[in-house]
């Protein structure tokens, strides 16, 4: 007998979201992507705590072929920082990221 993993303990059922990098300096670019849902979402919001967890960006963005990508400045105080992921039919978040912000970030990065 095969075993089926219901839909709803899968991440088609809930989105995905990351970040280019792990850790950024204050007033770096963040890229976010995100994937849409299984059943193909045409937008996205995502919002930006900083480490206070006080919200500091937040964008409604649209989604095409189930994914978008958006870029913003990291601001805030240094620590983590958490990016929520939230859809239109949604109640809560369905997923969320978080980054570190550092002072002397390790700036080499392969290509």
């Amino acid at each position: 007998m095969a075993y089926k993993v219901r839909e709803e303990a899968t991440m088609g059922a809930y989105g995905d979201l990351f970040t280019d990098q792990r850790r950024y300096r204050p007033l770096d670019t963040v890229t976010v992507t995100v994937q849409g849902r299984s059943k193909g979402d045409e937008r996205a919001t995502i919002k930006v705590l900083d480490a206070r967890l006080e919200p500091y960006y937040e964008a409604v963005m649209p989604l095409r072929d189930n994914r978008g990508e958006v870029q913003f400045t990291a601001a805030g105080p240094l620590g983590v920082h958490w990016i929520f992921l939230y859809f239109p039919d949604a109640e809560r978040h369905q997923r969320y990221t978080n980054f570190g912000g550092c002072r002397d970030c390790h700036r080499d990065r392969q290509p």
